[in-house]
């Protein structure tokens, strides 16, 4: 059973309206028919009904009748409330919490404060074992990298549970593992304790104009 108007589809607060209607008129339904019909069943088809269900002098009504009734009121109820809910949910964001601020305010910081001083790695260089440059921010390769480190720590700290730990195994581990190759990796001409010079850059032609048609 669904209440969604056919210009839901076209109107997005029409669309959360109707689905916030019929998500409560299901609520409701089930509790008010279940009810009804519990009593329906009590008091049997031929025997006396509730007198709750009473609808006085001027309006006889049978128990499949009221049942009808009793849902129709129940819809209505479940539409107005749907309604009304666009409105609380746009005040909810209002009321949203500020951003947080990053733990490192820039990508030097988190290098020289955190990452420097926690990895420690046995270190060769010149083409051999691992290596890492004193000079990191001299190879854009690596800036790069790390600002992408840096940005997914942040996010990990804030995300709290097992976060921290797929940020470890799946960035951390997986960066190192590039950064300080000493054989290819962007700081295989350094020395631990010296910057050696840069690799030059991957080669990228201009694209010819009509390339892409």
């Amino acid at each position: 059973m669904s209440t969604a108007p056919n210009t839901a589809a076209a109107d997005p607060t029409a669309a959360a309206a109707a689905g916030a209607a019929d998500r409560a008129l299901r609520k409701v339904f089930d509790t008010e028919a279940r009810t009804a019909l519990e009593q329906a069943l009590a008091h049997g088809e031929t025997g006396e009904r509730p007198a709750e269900w009473d609808a006085g002098p001027d309006e006889p009504l049978t128990w499949r009748v009221r049942i009808r009734h009793e849902i129709r009121a129940a819809t209505q109820a479940a539409l107005e409330a749907a309604l009304a809910e666009p409105d609380r949910g746009s005040g909810e964001t209002e009321t949203a919490e500020e951003p947080q601020e990053p733990r490192y305010p820039t990508l030097e910081a988190f290098v020289i404060e955190f990452l420097g001083p926690i990895i420690a790695r046995r270190q060769v260089g010149q083409g051999r074992g691992l290596v890492w440059c004193p000079e990191w921010w001299r190879h854009a390769e690596a800036v790069a990298r790390l600002m992408a480190l840096w940005e997914a720590w942040e996010f990990a700290r804030l995300d709290g549970g097992s976060a921290m730990s797929s940020w470890w195994t799946i960035h951390c581990d997986a960066q190192l593992v590039v950064l300080m190759n000493g054989e290819d990796g962007p700081f295989h001409l350094c020395r631990p304790e010296r910057h050696g010079g840069t690799p030059p850059p991957l080669a990228c032609n201009p694209v010819p104009p009509d390339w892409w048609g």
